[in-house]
C-alpha cells in the first residue's frame, strides 16, 4: 500500500496533466497512505491521523470543484437557441459538449438590450456617465464579455465609427466576417492590470465604443470571473 500511495501522491503528475485526475489520484494516494499506516499494527499515530485527514479534507475539497460543475452540467437542458450558440460559437475552438454545459450552468445566460443603448463605452467617452462600471446589467464591466446574436451593433472609436454588424442570428466565430466577444480586449486588459505584467507596465489595450443600433440587440452574457473559476479547476 505504501509503494502505491506513493506512486498515486509524488508519480501522477508524470502520468497525466489532467486537474481532475491528479486530485483524484491524491485522494486516492492518501487513502492508501493511511491505510499502510494502520494495517500492520491496526493502530495509527495521532499526529498521523490528523495530519492525513486534513490533507484527505483538502483533496476533497479541490477534487470537488473540479467535478461539480461538471455534475451540475449533467442536468442542464440546452434550449435550441443553446444548441446554436454551442455549433457557432463553443464547438469551433474545440469545446466538448459536456464542457459548455458545465459553462453555461455557471457563466451564461442572455440579455436584451433597448435600441440606441451603450453596451461597452470608450473611458473618457463623453457617453461614459451613462454606461457605469458598477450598473445592475454589467455593461461597461470587465467582469463579462459578450456575443451578439441577433440584433445590430456599432463600433466606434474616439467618435469616429469602425463597423456596423446585423444579425438575424449567431454567425460562427470560424467565419471571417464574424464579430467575435465583445469586451474581450477590456478582459485582456483587466487581467495586465490584476496580474502586474512588468512587460507591459504603461500600456493599455484600445477600448472601443458599441452601442445597440435601432434594433436593440440579444446578446449572449459570460461571467468572466466565472470561466477564470472553471479554468482554475480545469486546465482543459
Amino acid at each position: 500500500l505504501s509503494d502505491l500511495a506513493h506512486v498515486a501522491l509524488d508519480l501522477s503528475i508524470f502520468l497525466t496533466p489532467v486537474t481532475v485526475l491528479l486530485r483524484a489520484f491524491s485522494v486516492i494516494g492518501r487513502v492508501l497512505s493511511m491505510g499502510a499506516d494502520y494495517i500492520p499494527d491496526h493502530a495509527i499515530r495521532i499526529d498521523d491521523l490528523l495530519f492525513n485527514s486534513a490533507m484527505l479534507a483538502v483533496y476533497f475539497l479541490l477534487l470537488g470543484k473540479s467535478v461539480m460543475p461538471v455534475i451540475r452540467g449533467v442536468f442542464v437542458k440546452l434550449s435550441d437557441v443553446d444548441e446554436e450558440i454551442y455549433e457557432l460559437l463553443f464547438q469551433p475552438v474545440g469545446i466538448s459538449r459536456i464542457q459548455f454545459k458545465s459553462i453555461h450552468a455557471a457563466s451564461i445566460d442572455y440579455t436584451d438590450v433597448d435600441p440606441n443603448s451603450n453596451i461597452f463605452c470608450e473611458p473618457h467617452s463623453p457617453d461614459n456617465k451613462n454606461c457605469d462600471e458598477k450598473d445592475s446589467n454589467g455593461f461597461c464591466s470587465s467582469d463579462y464579455m459578450y456575443w451578439l446574436y441577433m440584433g445590430d451593433v456599432e463600433t466606434s472609436f474616439e467618435g469616429l465609427p469602425i463597423s456596423y454588424i446585423e444579425r438575424s442570428n449567431g454567425r460562427s466565430i470560424d467565419d471571417p466576417a464574424a464579430m467575435g466577444l465583445l469586451g474581450d480586449i477590456r478582459f485582456l486588459n483587466r487581467l495586465d492590470k490584476e496580474n502586474n505584467l512588468p512587460s507591459l507596465p504603461n500600456f493599455n489595450y484600445p477600448l472601443p465604443t458599441y452601442k445597440t443600433g435601432s434594433k436593440g440587440v440579444k446578446l449572449l452574457r459570460i461571467n468572466s470571473d466565472k470561466i477564470l473559476e472553471l479554468m482554475e479547476h480545469d486546465d482543459e
